[in-house]
């Protein structure tokens, strides 16, 4: 879970990069794992220009196309974070709840949100 540290620690570390923000259920059907690859892309192009921020919610838990679906993002997420990522800074922050409420400034805000 993202707590409101976390998220202030998230958006004060933003260097250059530009933060974009997810939320959606965690479920085969929205296509997750494609945008997940669009950020991997994306720092293929120009190394660390994008943060990621991927909130998405265990969706059918119990059911095994849909489990073995979010332990394929899961994977995914660590493997690009383990090639982009350095001096503890990770590209993708992939959290299964939402459970803060973030205001921030305008200077602060994501660059793309899809909610």
């Amino acid at each position: 879970m993202l707590s409101n540290a976390d998220a202030l620690l998230l958006l004060q570390g933003l260097n250059r990069e530009k933060l974009a923000v997810d939320v959606d259920r965690l479920d085969y059907t929205k296509g997750l794992d494609h945008r997940v690859r669009a950020i991997d892309h994306l720092l293929n192009e120009e190394s660390r220009s994008i943060s990621f921020l991927q909130i998405a919610t265990t969706s059918r838990s119990g059911i095994k196309s849909y489990d073995d679906y979010q332990s394929d993002v899961a994977a995914l997420v660590e493997d690009i974070n383990a090639r982009h990522g350095a001096d503890g800074w990770r590209p993708i922050r992939h959290e299964r709840s939402l459970r803060f409420r973030l205001c921030s400034p305008p200077s602060t805000a994501p660059h793309v949100s899809r909610w």
